[in-house]
């Protein structure tokens, strides 16, 4: 085949200039100066393993296709070194006398213009026909080029050579392995990529069985349907639901979530911080914080969603109790002052009380003022109710002389019983006593009568004529408790958290004192009043320590 040098590619031209600038002889035999070790070679194909094989796979199949055309395919890493050789037997062995073989690493430099470094170097199909190679020893074959990549980053990867006689040149056979390798590197990108994506789903996978395990939240997971996937353990203790259960569910079912979660699922909603109480599948109480939004995938098309409980209920019940003893200490504080208060001014107000009280008796005695008598008699009245008043003032001060003596709070209300009971025949109301056995604690007797008799006018003024009241006492845990409940309409909300607070009264006559002195002397005796209204009554609790 006749050869013109000023038919060849540019490339090739360079390469066989660089051979004779270099002093090669082109009718000699070349040799690389490179060849790997048994080893490197064991190590470098382990590296290509994968590579290898997918090569491998694609080249059996070209030479399957062309089985009746002797050739040899030659797998090459980036730098040049052969790594794998298939094909015709005899044409392998030829090869290997010519040091043509795996481990040896191809260069211009050493073996002059060759496919291999060539197709690595120029990084585009390449074709050397005959002449094309600078050596006379190889002007009887046809070689075809084509490097192979990662496609994603364009990582060159190495090359993949055919090797055949010159008189079976074909065009087609760069054609077809340019196909091919296209082959090749899609399936290694796709290998590549699934790599990637098991490693990292073995991490979340980790990270996922990590923070359902391991968190303390209850954590539950969705598909697009609602179906419930994942419930960790921390949910179950929460709900009081066992894992298997609810997995396969619809979320959409839930009472507490389901609303929430058809919104993030139709419509691609998120929710922060929600505040949700809810009594259990164990009857248990529970105050959370909820979250939840949807999971999407690659695409932004909702696949699921994600949601979390954040259990409050420790942190909100001290919070509350922290409101309610503040609360009850600035009561407290109210009430003693106002008791300071008429401890200081009671006596002096007291007196001239007494004098005009007296000079308004002797008047009403004398003749000439029997034509007064009535307003005598209301001006003494009057005065009595202030000093009364005062005397309940009085009531309020912290720091009242108690005279306490350990007795039973059962027998104290069973003395005043028939008092009470009298009272409420006069008002047309029916009273009773459910008293259990309690331990005895220290009690002042008359402080324990006044807070039974003002809690008991108390609700016998919030009750209709044929009302019913209950006075019961009985024990909780280490509590002594007194309770006394009528049958009213309830107190309202607003009214509620003014309830002990002096002058404050919704009644017309009232004074606003009565319950502030219950405060006082429950305070006084170390206890604390509990209050549990609704449409049909009240409830006021003394709860007493031991």
């Amino acid at each position: 085949m006749q050869h013109d040098l000023e038919n060849e590619l540019l490339y090739i031209v360079e390469s066989k200039k660089k051979c004779i600038d270099a002093g090669m002889d082109p009718n000699g035999l070349t040799f690389s100066k490179v060849v790997l070790s048994e080893q490197e070679l064991t190590d470098k194909r382990f590296a290509y393993e994968e590579i290898l094989e997918v090569v491998n796979f694609f080249g059996k199949k070209i030479l399957k296709s062309l089985e009746d055309t002797p050739m040899v395919i030659t797998i090459s890493d980036e730098k040049g070194y052969i790594l794998e050789m298939i094909g015709n037997e005899v044409m392998i062995s030829n090869m290997s006398q010519l040091s043509v073989k795996p481990g040896v690493k191809f260069t211009q430099e050493d073996m002059g213009t060759n496919v291999i470094s060539l197709t690595l170097q120029q990084n585009h199909p390449v074709q050397l026909i005959g002449p094309n190679h600078y050596h006379t020893f190889l002007h009887n074959s046809a070689c075809y080029g084509v490097p192979f990549h990662y496609t994603n980053d364009n990582n060159l990867i190495g090359s993949i050579c055919i090797m055949t006689a010159i008189v079976l040149h074909n065009p087609f056979f760069l054609m077809m392995l340019d196909t091919v390798v296209d082959s090749i590197e899609r399936e290694l990108l796709l290998r590549k990529q699934n790599r990637k994506l098991n490693i990292l789903n073995q991490k979340l996978n980790i990270l996922n069985q990590i923070m359902l395990s391991k968190t303390k939240n209850a954590i539950f997971i969705t598909n697009a349907d609602g179906k419930v996937t994942e419930f960790n353990a921390f949910a179950e203790k929460i709900f009081g639901f066992k894992k298997e259960e609810i997995i396969g569910k619809s979320i959409f079912n839930s009472k507490i979530t389901g609303d929430f979660l058809k919104n993030v699922l139709n419509f691609g909603k998120i929710y922060e911080n929600i505040e949700i109480k809810f009594k259990n599948n164990n009857n248990e109480n529970y105050i959370c914080l909820f979250d939840t939004q949807p999971i999407h995938d690659e695409n932004l098309k909702v696949i699921g969603a994600f949601g979390q409980f954040r259990d409050i209920t420790d942190r909100y019940l001290a919070e509350e109790k922290y409101k309610n003893t503040e609360k009850e200490m600035s009561r407290l504080d109210r009430l003693n002052l106002i008791g300071q208060t008429a401890a200081g001014i009671g006596h002096e107000v007291r007196n001239p009380m007494t004098t005009v009280r007296g000079f308004l008796q002797l008047l009403g005695s004398k003749e000439e003022c029997f034509k007064y008598n009535d307003y005598f008699t209301l001006m003494i009245d009057e005065l009595d109710r202030a000093n009364e008043i005062i005397t309940e003032f009085l009531s309020l001060a912290k720091d009242r002389v108690v005279d306490l003596k350990v007795q039973s709070l059962k027998e104290i209300v069973q003395n005043i019983f028939p008092l009470i009971q009298a009272d409420g025949l006069v008002s047309d109301k029916y009273i009773h006593m459910g008293l259990e056995e309690v331990s005895e604690i220290p009690l002042d007797k008359k402080e324990i009568h006044q807070l039974i008799l003002n809690l008991v006018l108390n609700g016998s003024q919030a009750m209709s004529p044929g009302g019913t009241m209950k006075i019961r006492t009985f024990m909780v845990n280490e509590e002594i408790v007194l309770a006394v409940q009528d049958d009213g309409k309830g107190i309202a909300e607003e009214v509620l958290g003014k309830i002990g607070t002096p002058f404050f009264t919704t009644k017309e006559n009232g004074t606003g004192l009565g319950l502030a002195v219950c405060y006082s002397i429950a305070a006084r005796h170390n206890a604390k009043i509990d209050i549990e209204t609704g449409p049909t009554g009240t409830t006021f609790l003394v709860r007493f320590k031991k």
